[in-house]
């Protein structure tokens, strides 16, 4: 495809987005956005704070400071709201644009390699029902994968620089910057003088494996630089200089350690839920009054430190069963439901009969959900499920193919990109946590569809 083609084509498909985002923002009912969000109200109130104080502070206790979330995803709301004169439909709107240029850049990607491909890349990408439905929700994930697209091509860009100072500053920053939307990423910045020789390597750049290293390090100082801020904001409000409190550590933590309990004693989540809560409010009493006179934080890291303790004591098969379910939601979630939300389709959702019913998977619950819903939602699934496997099958066969073409740095890049994020969602796996990687699974879809027509081609010949 030529460079006019792929303009006519890129103006075609932002015609189109245009139409299915207008439509979708006049039929969605009023407070929908919010109220359907995934936490929403977790995000939206350090915004109004923000606009009603001018610092990151708790709304209804401007005295204390706001440390629950990380702070660009409410900034971002904040400006949003404060441009629009506090209209929410704003914030909905620039996900749109958003996600549009995650597009962009995914397509810049995928450009860097197969240029025809561009545009399809973009296409794959903002009509996916996962991250479009997302979109229209109050919550940070567009804003988050993002910028771990323009990490993505940060890295794919310093793949071809030969070692570049340029590049792997622009990379370690983009991946720094996503962690003040959401932290997941923050243990690859430890990485970054790893990464950066390990790709330079399996791409044969040779003779600057220490310059690679050297580079790493100043990445690494650089991100720290970007987070330190908000690390010291921590530290005022008494959590010390950490990007991630751990009080939000308890809570991820639980919620995984109540999965593994549903898989451990084959009862509901809501069952598996009494059964942990009950355990540490034992464990706290039986500290008697030295927990009193514990701070928030002591008591949280205290709470860490339990749960770590329970996660690790459940049996191996356990936790391959937990992981296994996982997985299931997180690379196989189709993310209909944000549209079952969107449109105001009433069905008893997956996630509801896995709270209240003990099944052997999640793809129970699906099925079972499925069958007693409207045939519009199922039409909705069905396509939305119908996108996911065809991209999981290609995505098969793209890996073969880069093998073939011996691009095994691109592969590392992205298979290791998928790898990462699919272990740090522990037990809680979900389709709405796999939006930063969507960028991973369209590439290799993409290359995919080279093995399959190069394959042809061998056997015509």
């Amino acid at each position: 495809m030529g460079k006019n083609q792929n303009s006519k084509a890129l103006w075609v498909v932002l015609f189109m987005y245009s139409i299915v985002n207008i439509a979708l923002l006049l039929y969605v009912k009023p407070g929908i956005h919010l109220t359907e969000g995934a936490d929403a109200g977790s995000w939206y109130e350090p915004a109004l704070a923000l606009l009603k104080y001018g610092s990151f502070v708790v709304l209804e206790s401007p005295e204390t400071l706001m440390t629950y979330r990380a702070p660009l995803y409410p900034l971002y709301e904040a400006t949003m709201l404060w441009i629009s004169g506090g209209e929410i439909l704003s914030i909905v709107v620039g996900q749109i644009v958003l996600l549009w240029v995650t597009g962009v850049f995914a397509g810049k990607a995928v450009g860097l390699f197969i240029p025809k491909y561009q545009v399809i890349a973009l296409s794959l990408i903002v009509f996916n029902p996962n991250a479009l439905g997302i979109a229209h929700l109050i919550q940070s994930d567009t804003l988050y994968a993002l910028f771990i697209a323009l990490t993505v091509w940060g890295l794919l860009k310093y793949m071809l620089s030969n070692n570049k100072l340029k590049w792997s500053l622009i990379t370690s920053i983009f991946l720094s910057v996503s962690c003040l939307v959401r932290p997941t990423g923050q243990y690859l910045i430890f990485l970054l003088p790893i990464i950066f020789p390990m790709v330079n390597i399996l791409y044969g750049h040779k003779n600057i494996l220490k310059k690679s290293i050297v580079n790493g390090i100043i990445g690494l100082i650089v991100s720290g630089v970007v987070l330190f801020p908000w690390m010291s904001h921590n530290e005022e409000a008494g959590w010390g200089y950490v990007l991630v409190t751990s009080q939000i550590k308890t809570i991820y933590l639980r919620d995984s350690v109540i999965h593994a309990e549903t898989k451990d004693k084959n009862v509901s989540m809501d069952i598996a839920s009494n059964i942990i809560l009950k355990n540490e409010l034992k464990y706290i009493h039986s500290m008697g009054n030295r927990w009193n006179h514990m701070s928030s934080k002591d008591k949280s890291d205290e709470l860490v430190m339990y749960y770590g303790k329970k996660l690790i004591a459940y049996p191996i098969t356990v936790f391959l069963a937990g992981y296994i379910d996982s997985w299931i939601d997180f690379f196989g979630g189709g993310g209909s439901v944000n549209f079952h939300n969107l449109l105001s389709i009433e069905l008893v959702k997956a996630i509801e009969k896995n709270n209240t019913e003990a099944y052997s998977s999640r793809i129970g619950a699906v099925f079972d959900s499925l069958a007693e819903a409207p045939i519009q939602a199922v039409l909705i699934s069905v396509l939305s499920y119908l996108y996911v496997i065809t991209l999981r099958v290609l995505g098969f066969f793209g890996i073969i193919e880069l093998i073939k073409r011996k691009e095994y740095s691109f592969l590392l890049i992205i298979i290791g990109l998928i790898t990462y994020f699919a272990i740090t969602i522990l037990f809680v796996g979900n389709s709405r946590y796999r939006l930063p990687v969507e960028i991973g699974f369209v590439i290799l879809a993409l290359y995919g569809v080279l093995f399959i027509k190069n394959t042809r081609k061998q056997k015509s010949e």
